[in-house]
């Protein structure tokens, strides 16, 4: 089971995070970045953009496509903001 973290505003996270390493692809705006997704839970995802020096400046409600590789070799995509 994943371990729970504390955060500032509820002291302790209510979903936990799932440490994985998977590699991803991150479109938006026609852009393309390869990455890692570093973890998961319910509410999102932790992904690494490979070759960044710094966070990309993806404003909040961007819409954003996630492609990755599951387990089962299946590409998935998942439209987020």
């Amino acid at each position: 089971m994943a371990k729970k973290t504390k955060t500032k505003k509820e002291g302790i996270r209510m979903k936990p995070l799932i440490p994985v390493y998977i590699h991803a692809r991150l479109i938006s705006n026609d852009k393309s970045y390869d990455g890692i997704i570093g973890n998961v839970s319910e509410y999102g995802a932790y992904v690494e953009i490979e070759g960044a020096k710094t966070a990309l400046p993806f404003m909040p409600g961007t819409k954003v496509e996630l492609k990755f590789q599951a387990f089962s070799k299946q590409t998935l995509t998942s439209p987020a903001r």
